[in-house]
């Protein structure tokens, strides 16, 4: 019985069915349950004619966003299980779920880790000969991973033009094929296998799309359709009153005697060329580069006088490829010119009243920009540096969450600090790592804004997150400032003690805040002359760059010699630009001189209780 299965006619007598006939042979086709085809071939065709233009489209767009020629092909488009198609791709992978609106369902679009690495190194700003490492994405490279993929989707609703206006959208970016089962394992899809050439990399990304999201659109994936759909566009597109009206360059020729090259060559002004048939009466009319009509002419009297001996237009009144205009417009009514006016009418209010409400938020903006505090005004209009909200205390925490980073985007991100943080930030990295982030800073390519905003929103989101977890424990130490700034002296000097024995780093962090280099205004004149004694004055220059109060620096003019203030009111004047970590340095020498100086008995730091006007 197997036997006669393999082959391609089966006789009747070995098919198990009520409706058979013993003494005939019937064609028979295999099926497997398992694996059932739900697309035929011409629509298996068809799909790859499609995503053939989605492969030019997506060969410009990409090249030009990362500044890097990169080759795309249509390798294979074939149907099988979804199961087959996750188990096929490498773990971890680059996964896009993306909603296909107005379609049911999602579709995967999944990148090769061959071709997302140096995708990813190239939008950071480095060359794409980054290699290729056996990990999942960093949050910084999901990020800019979606931006590849609204790059494909773009032209994915280009090239779906023709069978529906698609609406992609990135739903979420996955690295693990198990967590992107977007139908069951059994269901039938359509796989579109992409090649992929970058310099120096080759890989595959793979366009998967079920069955259920296609269904819609089946009908479609035919020849037939495709060709009726070209004769419907070519017969609808009717040419305008301005178009039949344009005037056109006309000549009339006539074919000459068959000439040799060697004839052509030797031809002069004044030569003679033989024109059999016009001496036979035929000639031809053409207009806009067309031959339109065939002429027959004669001499009467001294005038050539011709007539259309044969029309090549397919029909009288009609350009060639069009319908006739007057039959067009026939076919509008009074009915359909009511509603056409009725429609125009509810345009032409929509239109309105956007406008009144454009014209309203221009003026809340104007009433913003002219009338409020830099503060206040949009977020748009307020000038801020890429990454301004990191500061020198947060360079600890900065380390830890870009040590697992794409080393790339770490240069990225240091080239964008200010240079006294970059050089706190790279000396928290390991010897081995230094050189070869300092090399990518200096060889680093231009960054689209794009991709750096998407890497701060990355790292801010970080940032608040880590913040929201540990704010109890920084109002817990700043509660315990503001009680031990208000005990008495006895009773917070026996505190740090005890704390400087059993937590010097919870005791030390205690002292940074208890008192801060302008806390010098609690100190009176003597102390703060005695101070500029111990400290050395460009320390005290330097200190006094970020001191935003006028009260501060007032205070310490005044209470030094004369001299010394001149002198120090000049360095402040030529002291130019300085780095902030330098400052923060200054100003924490001088605290601990002060410090110094109170537990040797030389100063006392007036407290809000002990202070008499």
């Amino acid at each position: 019985m197997e036997e006669e299965f393999k082959v391609e006619n089966v006789h009747g007598s070995a098919i198990m069915a009520s409706a058979r006939k013993e003494n005939r042979e019937y064609r028979v086709k295999k099926y497997d349950f398992k694996r059932p085809d739900k697309f035929s071939l011409e629509q298996i065709r068809t799909l790859s004619i499609v995503h053939e233009s989605f492969c030019r489209l997506v060969t410009v767009s990409l090249s030009g966003k990362i500044r890097k020629k990169i080759d795309l092909s249509v390798a294979q488009v074939d149907q099988l299980a979804y199961f087959e198609f996750i188990d096929s791709i490498p773990d971890p992978t680059a996964i896009a779920v993306v909603n296909m609106h107005p379609l049911r369902g999602s579709a995967i679009i999944q990148i090769d880790p061959d071709i997302s690495f140096p995708l990813c190194d190239l939008l950071f700003g480095g060359s794409g000969m980054e290699s290729v490492e056996n990990r999942e994405l960093s949050p910084m490279e999901r990020s800019v991973s979606s931006s590849i993929a609204d790059v494909l989707l773009k032209d994915l609703a280009v090239s779906w033009e023709p069978l529906i206006h698609l609406e992609p959208e990135v739903g979420q970016i996955e690295t693990n094929p198990q967590m992107a089962m977007i139908v069951p394992p059994t269901e039938m899809v359509v796989l579109v296998s992409l090649k992929v050439v970058l310099e120096g990399h080759e890989g595959r990304i793979n366009f998967c799309i079920p069955f259920l999201t296609i269904e819609p659109l089946i009908e479609k994936l035919s020849a037939q359709y495709w060709f009726s759909r070209v004769r419907n566009e070519r017969e609808d597109c009717v040419p305008s009153e301005n178009i039949i009206s344009l005037k056109l360059d006309c000549e009339v020729l006539t074919e000459a005697e068959d000439l040799s090259l060697r004839q052509i060559g030797q031809l002069r002004k004044g030569s003679l060329v033989r024109l059999p048939l016009f001496g036979e009466g035929h000639s031809y009319l053409r207009a806009g580069g067309e031959t339109v009509m065939d002429l027959t002419h004669k001499k009467i009297r001294s005038a050539m006088k011709f007539q259309v001996a044969e029309s090549r237009l397919r029909d009288s009144g009609v350009v060639p490829g069009f319908l006739n205009v007057n039959q067009k417009a026939d076919s509008f009514n009074e009915d359909s010119i009511k509603s056409l006016a009725e429609e125009m009418k509810k345009l032409s209010r929509t239109l309105t009243e956007k406008i009144d409400r454009l014209s309203l938020n221009q003026e809340q903006l104007s009433d913003q920009v002219f009338f409020s505090t830099e503060g206040d005004q949009p977020a748009a209009l307020q000038k801020r540096e890429p990454f301004g909200f990191i500061g020198l205390p947060d360079i600890p925490l900065l380390y830890e969450l870009l040590s697992g980073e794409n080393k790339q985007a770490v240069a990225l991100i240091l080239s964008r600090l200010d240079s006294g943080l970059g050089a706190e930030l790279l000396g928290h990295f390991p010897k081995e790592l230094q050189p070869d982030i300092i090399k990518r800073i200096g060889t680093m390519d231009r960054v689209s804004p794009e991709i750096i905003n998407k890497v701060e929103k990355v790292l801010l989101g970080s940032f608040n997150k880590i913040a929201e977890s540990s704010e109890p424990d920084v109002k817990g130490v700043e509660k315990v400032t503001q009680i031990l700034s208000l005990s008495p002296r006895s009773v917070e000097s026996h505190i740090i003690g005890s704390l400087d024995k059993s937590d010097s780093h919870f005791s030390e962090e205690i002292k940074k805040r208890m008192f801060v280099f302008e806390d010098i205004v609690l100190l009176d004149s003597r102390a703060v002359a005695r101070l500029a004694q111990r400290v050395d004055l460009k320390d005290l220059c330097l200190a006094m760059k970020m001191v935003a109060e006028d009260s501060v620096r007032e205070h310490i003019f005044t209470s030094i010699p004369p001299a010394e203030a001149d002198e120090l009111k000049k360095c402040l004047e030529e002291k130019g630009r300085v780095l902030i970590t330098e400052v923060d340095k200054a100003q924490q020498r001088i605290v601990s001189v002060i410090r110094q100086m109170e537990e040797e008995g030389e100063m006392l730091i007036g407290r809000a209780d002990e202070m008499i006007d």
